[in-house]
């Protein structure tokens, strides 16, 4: 009678066993905070000279689009156009983490590599950000009303979708 229970409770533990190490109940694990889709959320303008100071400041519309999928396999693409769709582009590379930077490794299309470049993932706030770096712009002066291309720092915010 013992070496049927023992038996018994061998089969049991056989069947658990085998069933928990199935592939089909493997679940891929993720690989961090970065893969999945990110969408551009915001860009901050600042450092205007002092005529232009009232359009420092955060921006959350006319964006455009601007996505960028991380894949589990270190791949990434971007697919990118301008708010009013005449300007549009796409993106294909590498991408590794390390610490809080996010460095990007565009794969060669003709002529000379592209340089790579790096985001850096803000864990406080979910975001990814391009870092603030100087611009320059033809924007319409608010007290003459005319043209003018002055310099300026961007900065461009992602939140994640999924």
């Amino acid at each position: 009678m013992k070496q049927q229970a023992l038996l018994i409770l061998f089969a049991l533990f056989s069947i658990g066993f085998i069933s928990a190490c199935s592939k089909e109940s493997e679940v891929p694990t993720a690989s961090g905070p970065i893969v999945g889709q990110w969408d551009i959320n915001r860009y901050v303008i600042s450092n205007l000279p002092a005529s232009y100071s009232t359009l420092n400041g955060t921006i959350n519309s006319n964006l455009g689009t601007d996505t960028y999928t991380f894949r589990v396999d270190s791949t990434y693409s971007e697919d990118y156009s301008s708010s009013n769709g005449t300007s549009k582009g796409n993106e294909e590379g590498k991408w590794s983490l390390r610490d809080s930077v996010l460095t990007l490794r565009p794969t060669i299309s003709t002529g000379q590599p592209p340089a790579s470049y790096a985001l850096k993932y803000l864990s406080a706030t979910g975001e990814l950000s391009t870092g603030p770096f100087k611009s320059s712009g033809s924007v319409q002066n608010p007290d003459t009303h005319l043209n003018e291309t002055v310099t300026y720092t961007l900065e461009f915010f992602y939140r994640k979708r999924y």
